[in-house]
């Protein structure tokens, strides 16, 4: 089971858009785009997905925290895993310090969840990473977008919800056949 936490926001902040205009046409709204400091609100969502398909997206209240991540887990991910794989799964997580805090690794060891071993510093190559991809399209190519928290919100969830299951198992495929060829070199 892959898991991770993503932040959406309504307004992207990283990219340039360049504008050609004529002199007379500075402040023409045709001409300028609205820029919003922090991305002008956003949400986190956290979710996994696995051999089988996506589980449920959950928005977190505010920023991921290692007690945040506990009740997760122990809210969602257990109930879930222990429920559709008994205890025959292998949860993994990036090394993000939040994943990695002292009591975070307690309580995986507590419940005896077996995962997988991840390099401190590595590129990131949990396979959620291209579903959550797969939501930033989704988000840049609405004809109307959101705008505002709840508005992203439910446009994120709808997003998640469409995305077939097997493009999360082909994501998990391709993560290993990648391993298999990096163990190889």
């Amino acid at each position: 089971m892959f898991s991770n936490e993503s932040r959406f926001v309504l307004y992207r902040q990283d990219s340039r858009v360049r504008v050609l205009r004529q002199a007379q046409e500075d402040l023409l709204d045709a001409c300028v785009l609205p820029r919003v400091q922090t991305g002008g609100g956003g949400v986190m969502i956290w979710s996994v997905f696995h051999s089988r398909g996506k589980f449920e997206l959950h928005v977190l209240d505010g920023n991921m925290d290692q007690y945040q991540y506990i009740r997760v887990l122990e809210t969602k991910m257990l109930p879930f895993a222990r429920r559709d794989f008994q205890a025959n799964f292998v949860f993994q997580y990036d090394n993000a310090p939040v994943h990695r805090a002292r009591s975070v690794m307690d309580f995986l060891e507590d419940e005896n969840v077996q995962h997988m071993d991840w390099l401190a510093m590595s590129p990131d190559l949990n396979s959620i990473e291209n579903i959550w991809l797969e939501i930033s399209r989704g988000l840049n190519n609405m004809d109307n977008p959101p705008t505002n928290v709840a508005e992203l919100t439910q446009a994120v969830v709808d997003i998640w919800r469409d995305i077939p299951d097997q493009k999360a198992t082909r994501s998990i495929e391709f993560f290993f056949i990648l391993l298999s060829m990096i163990h190889q070199l």
